[in-house]
């Protein structure tokens, strides 16, 4: 599932966050990668600007393959192991024989994601499935110490 927004763009910074603080204390790699992306989106520099992007996935066999541009049926996920060739990442693990859906840093703490193109820029995290959340009757509310008069 991708979503096409026309004249913007994502930096991924799964690799150089906090998982403790949602804000990176590493700016300059944060700059530098939306820096690559507004120099390739908005003044046509030629190259590739972030990491890969979940395409699709045709599971064959049993065995799942992701395609990217530039866990089994009790919806429970496992680690796999990965191979690339070419622009697709073949997924196994022997815990899932016939898997139906596949998720890449899709955790509380995503810091040992470790897809990146050969560029150094990091994979977004992505879903293959469009299941309910597990926990949609919890909403954020902002609580207000001294509510303005």
């Amino acid at each position: 599932m991708s979503i096409n927004r026309p004249h913007t763009g994502m930096a991924v910074t799964i690799d150089i966050g906090n998982p403790n603080n949602i804000h990176p204390t590493d700016k300059q790699d944060v700059g530098y990668r939306l820096a690559a992306l507004a120099l390739h989106q908005t003044y046509g520099l030629p190259g590739i600007a972030s990491g890969a992007v979940y395409h699709s996935v045709s599971i064959v066999g049993g065995t799942p393959k992701l395609t990217f541009a530039n866990t089994g049926a009790d919806r429970h996920f496992y680690p796999a192991d990965a191979t690339i060739q070419g622009d697709q990442v073949i997924l196994s693990t022997d815990k899932v024989p016939q898997p139906i859906a596949v998720r890449y840093a899709w955790e509380d703490d995503a810091s040992n994601a470790n897809l990146f193109n050969k560029e150094g820029y990091p994979t977004a995290p992505f879903r293959t499935d469009d299941w309910p959340a597990i926990t949609p009757a919890i909403k954020y509310h902002i609580s207000l110490v001294n509510p303005p008069q």
